[in-house]
Formats: C-alpha cells, structure tokens, sequence
C-alpha cells in the first residue's frame, strides 16, 4: 500500500478552496448545496487530524496548516456575518482579532525572525475553534432554512468570547517567549 501521508495537509488544502464557493452557495440560498459542502469542510477538519495522528502521518506544515485553514473558514464566514449585519461587532472584533493575530504570527516567526517553532493547541483552543463552528452552523441554518433561536445564539457567542478571551490571554505571553527564544510551542 502506497504511504498515503499527504492525505491531512491535501484535506487541509481542500478546506481552504472549499471557502470561497460555499459561501457563494450559501448567498445563493443554495441550502443543500451549501449545508453539503460546510459538513464536508467540517469533516476534514476532524478527519485531517485523525488521519494524521492515527497513522503518524503528522508534520510541521500540517501542525501550522490546520490552524490556519480553521481561522480562514471562521474569519470569512464572520466577516460575511458581520457585513450582513447579524454579528455582535464587539464579538467580531475580538474573534477576529484574535485570528489576525495567530495568523501574523506565522509569517513573522517563520520567515521575518526565522524562529522555529511547533503548534501544539490544548483544549481550551481546540473548543473555543468547535465553538467557532458551532457558531457559524446556527448562522447558516438560521439564513438558510430560517432555524433561530436568537437566546441560544446569544449564550453560545458569550461563551465563544470566554474562550477567545482565554486563549489569546495564553497566546500572547507565549508569542513573546517564542520571539525571544524562550520557548518553541504554542499550546
């Protein structure tokens, strides 16, 4: 059997392409079409980890491209919410910010300093990115098949800036210890 260890990061690839054409979808009340491809996006971003901690099929540019690929989906499906109208600006703001800020980090760390490093998330992160999810999928039901329950969207967006919060209160500090070379993981 060939080695099949591209497989995550080609999910993780597919993710980022699928974006732009399932928000097309989605603005085109295309409500199957679009609920398809946003429960595939979802699938890969379980499956691309599976895959490659089932079969050790992990690497560098996987442990940096699953993050970046989850802010895109998450940064492009808020943006289109937030010109829409229909998300809290100040939640937008930090959600956001907080992935503007992780995704500069990479190119300053990697190319601008020359700073290895690794992307190891701990839970806190991995639910405030669920949340994130969970998130848009009331969203897009809500616009394309009118399901709303406005006072369970609000407590999830409470709970989702919590987390935000969290994790960019661990990221900072951290970035800080990478970029004088004091630490070599962001958790």
């Amino acid at each position: 059997m060939p080695r099949l260890s591209w497989v995550p990061n080609f999910l993780t690839i597919l993710r980022m392409a699928l974006i732009a054409p399932l928000l097309f979808f989605f603005e085109s009340k295309e409500t199957w079409v679009s609920v398809s491809i946003f429960g595939f996006v979802v699938l890969t971003d379980f499956l691309d980890g599976f895959l490659a901690r089932r079969f050790g099929w992990t690497s560098l540019s996987g442990s940096i491209l699953d993050p970046v690929a989850d802010k895109m989906v998450s940064m492009s499906f808020f943006a289109f919410f937030a010109w829409k109208g229909d998300l809290f600006l100040p939640y937008f703001l930090l959600a956001f910010g907080r992935d503007t800020l992780q995704l500069i980090a990479i190119p300053v760390l990697l190319l601008w300093k020359k700073i290895p490093f690794q992307v190891k998330p701990k839970w806190p992160a991995k639910w405030a990115t669920a949340i994130k999810f969970l998130l848009i999928l009331m969203f897009v039901l809500d616009h394309l098949v009118g399901w709303g329950n406005h006072n369970l969207t609000w407590g999830v967006i409470a709970i989702s800036g919590i987390f935000e919060i969290q994790v960019l209160s661990v990221f900072l500090p951290r970035f800080v210890q990478i970029y004088k070379k004091e630490h070599d993981t962001f958790e």
